[in-house]
């Protein structure tokens, strides 16, 4: 018995010693009814506890990965750049704007003053992005901090029940360790959320000055706007006559001015150095691509194919262009100086492509355009207020009236001007601008130069932006073109069977991409973008409210809108289907067309259920839905969802494909489209026929074409009585047998029929195409003609035999050629 209580007693020892092996957490967790449990362990036995430390290395790791954030670093890093550079910018550039009175801003110049209003409302909407990247970064840190809690509240837990149980110290060292490490990624993490919000509270304070400014700022635009026919500065004849005192005055404003606008181009500089960078490179890649397609075998090939490639002769022009429409999508907001700077220079290319894709007789007018343009820009140079800026702005309002005046008179005589359906409007427009263009040359010569300035620049920057934004959307154009007739593109069958199709969809998405980017730009430069965006905001807000269902503008431009995409995305997402990606697979007959059809409704489909969501549809009440649609067919769309189900059944069974020739009573025809409600079958004869899909599904259909398109010519064919009819039968095999058209298998073969009235009856049985039938039985009964005339097999006329029963003897005399 003593020896089997000191093997147990081992045996338990030894299961004890084999789970401390396998996990740390068993041994903790051991029963404490086994005897070995309860026994103290020697120091030798310390070994299998090695595994714990593992696992508080792992924990180890992970704490100290918490608390070191490189990411809340990189933010920290960033958000301190970020304020110092925003900070020095809101020194040098708003500063005054901010304590200054409206009234007293209301007499800076026109330009200044968008200009200040442009660099806070960018600042402010910079600064609001940068506090919610710092927001999102402290929330981050505060979950890390919630996971060391809850690492540091297990592990306390673990220590006090290793200590319980009398693990080795080395153990109870490194979870002690541990918990060190936690407590010091905590005050790490401590740390850095403090520095992140000393920096939010930074930044809060800068936001609120920007805002400040920027509300400072709207006033001072509204008092202008209220100060338009006021005259703010004296008569111009007065200020050629002013005394040396305010010449002097005016050379200090003149030099003040060029030492703000030096210190903004230096500042633009600091800020956007990196996207200058970027603008260059832009620049120089696309005069690497222009000059290789200009020089490229695909340029001359497609001047050769389709005439010349017009705006691609000017690779340079074309390419600056570009680069400077670029400009408002790379910097937030430009400085007067640079804007003007970039607009000069985008003349000396916009001068050079105007031949290229401006008829003869509209070029005159554009290059007057483009000269008002640049007096405009040389403007935009000047300080405000000084007596050159106002002769500069005199002679662009006398130069814009004789150009609506006298250039356009060659243009709007123009024969394919004339016709046009609004050239009255256009005639009329004209005459306003005239109007307005003498009220800015007389603002300007009393004083009341704020009118003469914002009737200049409403009038010749819109229209030089359209000639610009023309010439770069023949420059897509003439890339689309060479792209589209490329060897590459040509592997794509969507491309080569439907280029000219492919290419208008991409001129018409050009033209609208620059008639929206013309209208933006317009209202960027007009400064009546965010008035404008407040108006439309509020129209498009306004709701009615129809029970539970709340009804505005907005949502229904927007259910419409995304009907629009979703008919779209479906029409090309089809046609995609159709002519590129399933003519590639091999597929059965007719299922390309099903899977078309398919995704075709399916996007449809969802695109109406995202235009109910957008429309404020709750589509949980969906139910209520089929409720009404069941109460409309029961009252009469019975035969509407009938058909519906219909074509469904037609587009999954498929039991008539597109392209069949199918038999619907007295109707023959090939079926070209199976719709949602009808299919279309076309006649040989050439109508169009809309069959409801219930009769398809419902009725009788005779489908010729529904496994194979072949079909069995059954050719009637008769020789005169004393030809033997095996002979006949060999000289008909052999022709069907040699006929190029017919087909062996299943294999030709003529039976005799019979015999007939005047003829041995034979009919010939041959497998052709079923599109081909019509011409190869003309071509088969042919040879069969042929091959008869050669072996002397003659065709009888029809014959009868007629028997007189009484007739006269001069007539019988005369039957037997007078003999009696």
């Amino acid at each position: 018995m003593l020896k089997l209580r000191y093997m147990k007693a081992y045996a338990a020892a030894l299961l004890a010693l084999i789970t401390l092996a396998l996990s740390p957490a068993a041994a903790a967790q051991a029963s404490p009814d086994k005897p070995a449990a309860a026994a103290p362990k020697p120091a030798a036995e310390a070994a299998p506890a090695a595994a714990t430390p593992g696992d508080v290395e792992a924990t180890l790791q992970r704490a100290r990965e918490l608390g070191i954030s490189d990411a809340s670093a990189s933010v920290e890093q960033a958000a301190t750049t970020f304020l110092q550079r925003e900070e020095r910018n809101f020194e040098i550039l708003l500063r005054r704007y901010l304590d200054t009175p409206p009234l007293v801003l209301a007499t800076a110049p026109t330009t200044a003053l968008t200009e200040a209003r442009s660099t806070a409302t960018i600042g402010l909407s910079a600064t609001r992005a940068q506090r919610g990247a710092l927001g999102a970064r402290v929330e981050a840190l505060r979950r890390a901090g919630a996971r060391l809690d809850a690492l540091r509240e297990q592990w306390s837990r673990k220590l006090q029940a290793e200590r319980d149980l009398g693990s080795p110290q080395a153990l109870l060292e490194r979870i002690g360790a541990l918990l060190q490490a936690i407590d010091e990624s905590q005050n790490q993490l401590r740390a850095r959320g403090q520095a992140l919000l000393e920096l939010d509270s930074r930044m809060a304070a800068l936001a609120d000055r920007y805002d400040q400014a920027a509300k400072n700022l709207d006033a001072a635009r509204r008092q202008t706007q209220r100060q338009l026919l006021q005259l703010a500065e004296p008569p111009l004849w007065a200020v050629f006559y002013a005394d040396d005192g305010s010449r002097d005055a005016q050379s200090a404003v003149f030099r003040s001015e060029w030492r703000r606008a030096s210190k903004t181009v230096a500042q633009f500089w600091q800020n956007y150095a990196d996207r200058i960078v970027l603008h260059l490179i832009l620049l120089l890649l696309l005069l690497g691509v222009m000059a290789s397609l200009s020089a490229s075998p695909a340029f001359r090939a497609l001047e050769s194919e389709s005439g010349p490639v017009r705006v691609l002769k000017r690779p340079v022009s074309s390419a600056i262009v570009i680069a400077i429409f670029c400009s408002p999508f790379l910097y937030p907001a430009l400085p007067t100086a640079v804007g003007a700077g970039l607009r000069l220079l985008s003349l000396v290319p916009v001068l050079r492509l105007i031949p290229t894709f401006v008829p003869p007789a509209w070029r005159t007018l554009f290059y007057w355009i483009t000269g008002l343009f640049a007096l405009e820009a040389l403007f935009m140079l000047l300080p405000g207020g000084s007596v050159f800026g106002r002769v500069i702005m005199l002679l662009t309002s006398t130069a814009a009236l004789w150009t609506a005046t006298v250039v356009v008179r060659a243009p709007f005589a123009d024969p394919a001007f004339v016709p046009w359906r609004r050239s009255a409007l256009a005639r009329g427009a004209l005459r306003l601008l005239v109007v307005l263009l003498i009220a800015a040359i007389v603002g300007n010569l009393v004083g009341a130069t704020r009118l003469a300035l914002m009737i200049n620049v409403s009038v010749v920057v819109p229209a030089y932006l359209a000639i610009g934004l023309a010439a770069a959307v023949f420059v897509a154009e003439d890339i689309v073109r060479l792209l589209l007739h490329a060897k590459i593109t040509q592997r794509i069958r969507t491309i080569a069977l439907h280029r000219e199709t492919v290419l208008a969809l991409c001129t018409r998405l050009a033209r609208l991409l620059a008639a929206g980017l013309w209208l933006w730009l317009t209202l960027r430069v007009l400064d009546i973008g965010a008035a404008l965006y407040d108006a439309v905001a509020r129209i498009l807000s306004a709701s009615v409210t129809l029970g539970t269902f709340e009804l505005s503008l907005g949502r229904v431009l927007l259910f419409l809108l995304a009907v629009w995409i979703a008919a779209m995305a479906a029409r090309i997402t089809s046609f995609v289907l159709d002519h590129d990606v399933l003519p590639r697979m091999r597929l059965a007959r007719g299922l390309p067309a099903t899977i078309s059809t398919t995704v075709r409704y399916l996007i449809v489909g969802l695109g109406l259920l995202v235009a109910a969501s957008m429309a404020g549809v709750d589509l949980t009440q969906i139910t209520l839905i089929l409720g009404a649609l069941s109460v409309g067919i029961g009252f009469g769309l019975q035969n509407v969802v009938n058909n519906f189900i219909s074509g469904i059944i037609l587009l999954f069974e498929r039991p008539i494909q597109v392209g069949d020739t199918v038999q619907v009573g007295d109707l023959l025809g090939v079926v070209r489209k199976i719709g949602i409600r009808a299919s279309n079958v076309r006649t040989y004869s050439g109508a169009e026929v809309i069959v409801p899909n219930a009769e398809l599904v419902s009725g009788q259909v005779v489908n010729w074409t529904l496994s194979d398109r072949y079909r069995r010519l059954e050719l009637d064919v008769g020789v005169a009585y004393g030809n033997r009819p095996a002979e006949v039968i060999a000289i008909l095999e052999a022709v069907v047998a040699a006929h190029e058209g017919a087909l062996q298998t299943p294999a030709p073969f003529v039976r005799f029929r019979g015999f007939g009235e005047s003829s041995l009856d034979f009919r010939v049985y041959v497998w052709v195409d079923y599109d081909e039938g019509l011409t190869q039985t003309s071509a088969i009964l042919s040879e069969i003609y042929d091959a008869l005339a050669e072996a002397g097999v003659e065709i009888p006329f029809p014959q009868r035999d007629l028997h007189l029963r009484s007739i006269s003897e001069e007539a019988g005399q005369t039957l037997r050629g007078g003999q009696r």
